[in-house]
């Protein structure tokens, strides 16, 4: 019975420590790898300590809850970020402005390929097949989707 105690504490204390073998970088003309089993060609890489974290699985208990109570549970303040590029309202304005123009001149020829797609479709008379009336009738479609797409962007421009 002590026989199997002490293997059992044996094969614990045995399994749990961490085991940390060399890594080498071995370097071909074409690539980089690395690998526990040297080669000619390779050196010895040294990662430094190895970092390991807990989870509260395997935290005690009473640890978790005296940590928690410590933490500050106040919401931070939060802070103006001043890492990013702020615009005044000139610049804005501007900046709609020509993104109107765009928009308004991309309007413009929408309407005009749509004039166009339907004119084809009503001078097809019967002299089109029905595959190609059908394309006629979705090149109408798609024409008249992106007139309402770019009106709702205008809308969306100050």
């Amino acid at each position: 019975m002590k026989k199997f105690v002490f293997t059992g504490i044996f094969l614990a204390f045995s399994t749990s420590a961490v085991v940390a073998a060399p890594i080498y970088r071995c370097m071909t003309s074409t690539e980089v790898t690395f690998t526990n089993k040297p080669t000619s060609g390779c050196q010895k890489v040294d990662l430094g300590p190895i970092s390991v974290i807990g989870t509260k699985k395997f935290n005690n208990s009473n640890t978790a809850t005296r940590t928690a109570k410590k933490r500050n549970t106040t919401t931070p303040k939060t802070a103006k970020n001043t890492a990013y590029p702020t615009e005044s309202a000139a610049e804005n304005s501007s900046r709609n402005q020509g993104r109107r123009q765009i928009l308004e001149a991309e309007l413009a020829n929408e309407r005009n390929a749509l004039s166009k797609a339907q004119q084809a479709l009503s001078a097809q008379n019967g002299s089109k097949t029905p595959d190609q009336v059908k394309q006629l009738q979705n090149a109408v479609t798609d024409r008249q989707k992106n007139v309402e797409a770019i009106q709702k962007e205008l809308s969306r421009v100050l």
